[in-house]
């Protein structure tokens, strides 16, 4: 049985997990790409790399995001996907107390130039129960 789960359900559900996927255009052709996260307030907000292809593709971008966690033995699970506006956060008072919250991207040699944050304008939750 499908469950579909209310915002503040779904944010519970995000907190709970430090792994999601960004899907983005990158060169007018669909990618996904995989971050680590935190919900931070209303927004979900990860490192990037300033040049790389994660950052260009999502400046200013709506992008969908999306987190889940599975049990496979018992056949259940969730997932919360998230549609909005990503936006660069690059003030450095910011971004300095962005540093000891997020993870440094996974590439490596990477460091947190700069930050995305992805707005919770469209929320969508839903759990499975066997």
């Amino acid at each position: 049985m499908i469950i579909n789960l209310s915002t503040e359900e779904s944010k519970r559900a995000l907190e709970s997990v430090p792994i999601g996927r960004v899907a983005l255009s990158v060169d007018a052709l669909p990618a996904i790409v995989p971050v680590t996260f935190k919900l931070i307030g209303d927004s979900i907000v990860f490192g990037a790399t300033a040049g790389s292809r994660l950052a260009r593709a999502t400046a200013n971008s709506i992008v969908a995001f999306l987190a889940d966690s599975y049990d496979l033995d018992s056949r259940s699970g969730w997932w919360v996907e998230v549609l909005g506006p990503a936006s660069w956060i690059i003030d450095p008072a910011e971004l300095s107390q962005l540093r000891g919250e997020l993870t440094e991207p996974w590439a490596t040699g990477d460091r947190l130039d700069h930050a995305v944050r992805i707005e919770l304008t469209n929320v969508k939750g839903c759990r499975i129960d066997r």
